[in-house]
């Protein structure tokens, strides 16, 4: 799935990234670890660069194939597929986009939210200090663009799927963090390639400062700004206007009720959550790997 990575070079890197950290020797510093919730589903359009016609939404048959070709392994498949309630799959878009849900889940887990709780927990174990993050901001578009075909407007360009199916897709987080709210109202008519899907929501309708989106941002942005300054992400003394009431972020491993780990839940709640052994489809959270 991941043909490119960190170079070994046996100077500047020794070893993978994560088995530096799990010997020590890394740079020792407070780190935000985060995941958005549905960090997979952008990435299912691309398959068909990782196995040759491979359809842009595929069927669940299709997601067999695809983790044959990249296991090579047929007990390995059925292993995989056994952590998925496969049947919970055609519960909200319906029967033919059960393999555009599965793989995006998969790619989810796979590239972005295990390697980063293994990450977590090893700084942790390391003594660090780690703040996890999952950030759902569910549905994260506007009701006039939640129902358009992706592959029809040249905003997306890619997939058969709709917008709300992409849900807090990678990267969307962002404009969170930075605070970029767009003034212009947005409408089918008016988007054409010079409007990123990130205008699409940050613009229509014009947020206005103590909307939800607000909040979340003037939250997100204060405490990345205290992380930067001071090493922690809540009590710093970065200034941030308009001065939010910030959350309590605990450490990953900072609470011993919670032996899997917490996080903090970023969206239209804000609130310190456990990992949880087992979450299944629709659900949110972040589960053990």
């Amino acid at each position: 799935m991941m043909p490119v990575g960190p170079c070994i070079d046996g100077s500047i890197l020794l070893d993978t990234p994560l088995n530096v950290v799990k010997t020590g020797k890394h740079n020792k510093v407070p780190t935000i670890v985060g995941v958005n919730r549905d960090e997979g589903t952008a990435f299912v359009a691309g398959l068909s660069g990782v196995m040759p016609n491979v359809p842009k939404q595929p069927t669940m048959e299709d997601v067999r194939t695809i983790l044959f070709y990249v296991l090579q392994d047929e007990d390995a498949v059925d292993e995989a597929l056994e952590k998925y309630a496969l049947n919970n799959y055609d519960d909200i878009y319906g029967e033919v986009n059960q393999g555009f849900e599965l793989a995006s889940e998969m790619i989810r887990d796979a590239i972005f939210h295990c390697p980063s709780r293994a990450l977590a927990k090893a700084l942790s174990d390391q003594g660090g200090d780690a703040y996890v993050y999952l950030f759902n901001m569910n549905p994260i578009f506007p009701k006039w663009i939640q129902e358009i075909n992706t592959g029809d407007h040249g905003m997306f360009g890619f997939g058969n799927f709709t917008p709300v199916q992409m849900g807090t897709f990678h990267s969307s987080e962002i404009p969170f963090v930075f605070k970029r709210f767009d003034q212009r109202s947005m409408s089918l008519i008016s988007m054409d390639l010079s409007v990123d899907m990130y205008q699409a929501y940050m613009g229509h309708p014009p947020r206005e400062p103590g909307d939800a989106f607000h909040t979340v941002s003037d939250q997100m942005s204060c405490m990345w700004a205290n992380m930067a300054h001071s090493g922690v992400p809540v009590g710093g003394e970065a200034v941030c206007p308009p001065n939010p009431q910030l959350t309590r972020w605990g450490t990953y491993m900072g609470n011993a009720s919670n032996a899997l780990g917490q996080y903090l839940h970023l969206g239209r709640s804000i609130e310190m959550m456990p990992v949880k052994q087992t979450v299944y489809y629709p659900v949110s959270g972040v589960r053990e790997c």
